[in-house]
């Protein structure tokens, strides 16, 4: 069993001990051996940091807490203003960044500026929603995914398509599936053995999903790519955020055919937001429904859960690190930050198995349990939704628990039970056979 005490004082460590001191440049090299978990961030790096002293820190504490993945922005925009003149410094050391710490990135391709679109009113310097010119498209497409070839071997053409804030004037599934295979077909020109992704879309609403695999464009892609938001509700509403969308997900691959589905971003947010302008959600809650939601989507069937987002944007809560400006480049962690550490270090390369069905209610209520297998490991993760004492079923005589901060403790059977007592923050049960 790893212990979670070392990766956590090297995270404090981080945050606080260097929090005011610029990190140094990292010897960059390409990475021996990719991350083990199957969990990760939304860390735009790239796209949103400021300086690279600030992009150096927050790949520093990423690479701390032990996520697996980080998808980042790959904006035409940002990279090609102009027609032919090209940035590409931020991307370049992003990518050295996470490829040196060990990160498999996923690529997502977009957005392009105005220049490269049909659209008339568009601003030619500026950023732009509207759909671009698909040769050029594909042309920059290409020369990005050649570019970091080997390094980012997972690419994602657009992001939420069937959003009307990212796709103007309106979402078309028709013309997303256009561009899903020309762009798709530029891409596996120069590199055949990336892994595409279509533009994370909205699970509970499979209507776009739909017509664009109607539109010849199934074959365009390899990984499904959903985005499951349910904030302000709880992970656990609705029939719980994993089994409800991939419900939905059945209606679309029972006739268009089976893929892997991965989520690319799911959270919710600390402060009100659009979602929640009231703002239900507090950091603790935040906290656990992080670890609450991966749990339920892996167990739907989810082989990637990425979080969003690693640092606040000024209009929404939803990073694992708040936002200020006093604080420079640095940012003070949020409880959420440790329970995905904590995440990281108990479920990396687990297997999901079961739900359990055996724990015995006996105040309190209603406890989830979810039962993982890492090697000889079977790891129980248990939660409910108010102080709540339960008994669990086993043959083994003795059990380690963490909590959702990575303290532990060690449980006895009494007559083939341990007895718990869950609550809305869930703890990770250890048995060795």
């Amino acid at each position: 069993m790893r212990s979670i005490y070392k990766p956590l004082i090297a995270l404090l460590c981080v945050l606080f001990a260097l929090a005011s001191t610029p990190m140094p440049t990292p010897a960059y090299s390409q990475a021996e051996t990719a991350r083990l978990s199957e969990f990760g961030v939304n860390a735009h790096l790239a796209s949103r940091a400021r300086s690279f002293e600030e992009m150096d820190w927050q790949s520093h504490v990423i690479s701390q807490s032990g996520a697996g993945w980080v998808r980042e922005d790959f904006h035409w925009f940002s990279i090609e203003p102009l027609p032919g003149v090209n940035h590409w410094e931020y991307y370049d050391r992003m990518v050295d960044l996470h490829t040196a710490n060990g990160l498999n990135i996923i690529g997502v391709l977009g957005h392009p500026p105005g220049w490269a679109t049909r659209e008339q009113t568009a601003n030619p310097w500026d950023l732009s929603f509207y759909e671009p010119d698909l040769d050029r498209f594909a042309r920059y497409a290409s020369q990005v995914v050649e570019r970091y070839r080997y390094r980012v071997t997972h690419w994602e053409i657009w992001n939420e398509p069937d959003n009307p804030n990212f796709w103007k004037p309106a979402p078309d599934p028709v013309a997303y599936a256009r561009l899903l295979r020309t762009v798709s077909s530029a891409i596996r020109a120069v590199a055949p053995e990336v892994r595409i992704l279509h533009g994370g879309i909205n699970p509970f609403d499979i209507q776009f999903l739909l017509r664009v695999a109607e539109n010849d464009a199934w074959w365009a892609f390899d990984i499904l790519n959903i985005h499951p938001y349910v904030d302000p509700a709880l992970p656990e509403d609705n029939g719980e955020i994993g089994v409800s969308a991939f419900a939905n997900l059945q209606i679309v691959t029972s006739w268009a055919g089976g893929k892997p589905v991965w989520v690319t971003e799911f959270g919710w947010s600390a402060r009100p937001n659009e979602r929640d302008p009231a703002g239900h959600t507090d950091e603790e809650e935040q906290a656990n429904y992080l670890v609450r939601g991966a749990v339920l989507l892996r167990a739907a069937g989810a082989e990637r859960v990425i979080w969003y987002s690693m640092k606040d944007e000024i209009q929404n809560g939803y990073g694992m690190l708040r936002f200020s400006e006093q604080d420079g480049p640095h940012s003070h962690p949020r409880p959420a930050l440790y329970a995905f550490a904590v995440l990281n270090d108990q479920l990396a390369g687990a297997v999901f198995e079961k739900r359990i069905t055996d724990i015995e209610v006996l105040s309190g209520g209603p406890v989830y349990g979810f039962r993982f297998r890492r090697g000889n490991e079977t790891i129980d993760v248990i939660w409910a939704l108010r102080h709540s004492t339960a008994l669990l079923t086993t043959t083994h005589a003795t059990a380690q628990v963490f909590n959702r901060h990575g303290h532990s403790w060690w449980l006895s059977a009494n007559h083939g039970v341990f007895e718990l007592y869950p609550d809305p923050s869930p703890i990770y049960v250890h048995r060795f056979d």
